[in-house]
């Protein structure tokens, strides 16, 4: 079970596995998306039709029917954009892919949460799920660290490829009974769904720590923007210099790309 771009490797993977019988996939129904508002499936849809793999996109309703009629050993979920019902979790074996070390950062963020507040490491975790969010036993975690040069999208790449390097693995272990879990240990924190607000930065009121951080964590798209003189602003890129932060490479409203080097020739400095 998943959607995004973030499942699709892992995806790819179980379908080439010999030992693996991967008996469908159940994603996000197609939505309407871009200025034409074209139905388009999720990247996993569009995996699984390429690769012969079945697909579902039930209601939320439509769940818990689908998987009493398939009755498969294992559920893997990835990112799949709806918490399954009590039922579903526990007359179906769900194991989860969360892209944080939990019990740190529970929700529906957690890439962005960790370049936010500027850790060094995240990871992945593997968890039996429950009927809480993100509460599950542990059944292996995986760190990765964070380099000062990671953006959101170089970060998102190398959790999605530890997914598909380790979900054979896992999967066998659970399967036959070596992965039993243990309970998260610690304080959990929690990230939000993502707003628009999340993306602004606000001169004079952020450190240049907390506009490092944000421009970072939606590097390269959908980018940080900041409001100048009534146009926006996109900071695709940025740097601290000496403890200031300076960006790197922006996007003024209505026009392309362009080094904040020569934005400044025609424009008053952002920060």
């Amino acid at each position: 079970m998943g959607s995004p771009l973030f499942g699709v490797s892992s995806l790819q993977t179980l379908l080439k596995e010999p030992d693996i019988d991967v008996i469908g996939l159940v994603t996000q129904p197609m939505k309407p998306t871009g200025r034409g508002q074209q139905l388009r499936c999720t990247p996993m849809h569009q995996t699984a039709l390429t690769m012969g793999c079945p697909v579902y996109t039930p209601t939320k309703k439509g769940i818990d029917p689908l998987l009493d009629r398939l009755q498969p050993d294992i559920v893997f979920v990835i990112a799949y954009g709806r918490l399954l019902s009590a039922h579903a979790v526990t007359h179906t074996l769900c194991v989860n892919a969360h892209a944080s070390l939990l019990p740190a950062y529970r929700g529906a963020s957690p890439i962005h949460a960790s370049l936010l507040n500027g850790d060094t490491q995240t990871g992945i975790t593997y968890i039996r799920m429950t009927e809480g969010l993100d509460e599950g036993p542990i059944l292996a975690q995986w760190p990765v660290p964070i380099m000062p040069t990671d953006g959101w999208i170089g970060l998102h790449h190398r959790l999605m490829q530890t997914v598909s390097d380790t979900v054979v693995g896992v999967l066998k272990a659970v399967h036959q009974g070596a992965y039993l879990g243990t309970p998260q240990g610690g304080p959990a924190s929690y990230c939000h769904k993502l707003q628009p607000t999340d993306r602004e930065l606000i001169p004079g009121m952020m450190s240049p720590q907390e506009l490092f951080n944000r421009v970072r964590a939606f590097s390269p798209e959908p980018g940080a923007v900041v409001h100048h003189h009534g146009k926006v602003v996109k900071i695709i890129s940025g740097q601290l210099v000496n403890g200031h932060f300076e960006p790197i490479l922006v996007r003024p409203e209505g026009k392309k790309t362009m080094l904040y080097h020569d934005y400044l020739q025609g424009h008053a400095p952002l920060f």
